[in-house]
């Protein structure tokens, strides 16, 4: 998978949390439901929530991301490497989450301004996200049990100076040895060995 993609990915996995506030903040149910016909009410309640139900189909390609990241994980193409000094960071995501969903989630307003507003702030954001090394500051991935580190050493073999990030599922701890894949230059997804696979 080219590292673009997998960028873009996590950045639409690092929506989820609003795809689903914005589930539970905007479906309706059509008026007059007992006078409807089934596919008449299939057709009234698609009508009427275009937004939740695009939300849904994204909430599900989240999910889908997820298992393909779980899978891609799971595998590794490099050497194991001992885990340097590192600090634990997994603050630094709600920091993305405070910052851009809950905003767009508490201004309530179903207009098309409002919607193309912020459908092209998210186009920027997300721009931002995946030209930058922000992969780490996914709060999906944080709710769903991955923990954030930086490298708390300034010169290391997994590279110089205090801005390496490493990501992994539960927690790790210096003199570990990890397996790990380069997601950027400056951010790693690594996993613990077995001590025989080191």
């Amino acid at each position: 998978m080219s590292s673009l993609k997998l960028r873009i990915d996590l950045y639409i996995l690092s929506l989820a949390v609003l795809f689903l506030l914005l589930i539970v903040l905007l479906f309706q149910l059509p008026e007059n439901t007992v006078v409807l016909k089934i596919h008449c009410l299939l057709i009234e309640l698609f009508k009427i929530n275009l937004i939740p139900f695009i939300c849904i189909f994204s909430l599900l390609y989240c999910i889908f991301i997820y298992r393909k990241f779980c899978f891609i994980t799971t595998g590794t193409t490099e050497l194991s490497r001992k885990c340097p000094q590192v600090v634990q960071v997994n603050y630094e995501p709600m920091t993305f989450l405070i910052t851009f969903i809950i905003p767009i989630v508490t201004i309530n307003n179903g207009s098309i301004r409002y919607i193309i507003s912020t459908l092209i702030m998210l186009i920027v954001v997300g721009i931002i996200f995946i030209k930058t090394d922000l992969l780490y500051k996914n709060p999906s991935l944080v709710l769903l049990g991955f923990s954030v580190y930086k490298v708390d050493e300034s010169n290391t073999e997994w590279g110089i100076g205090n801005d390496i990030i490493i990501i992994c599922r539960g927690t790790i701890s210096s003199g570990q040895y990890l397996r790990f894949i380069t997601l950027n230059e400056r951010v790693f997804f690594v996993r613990k060995c077995n001590d025989e696979y080191k």
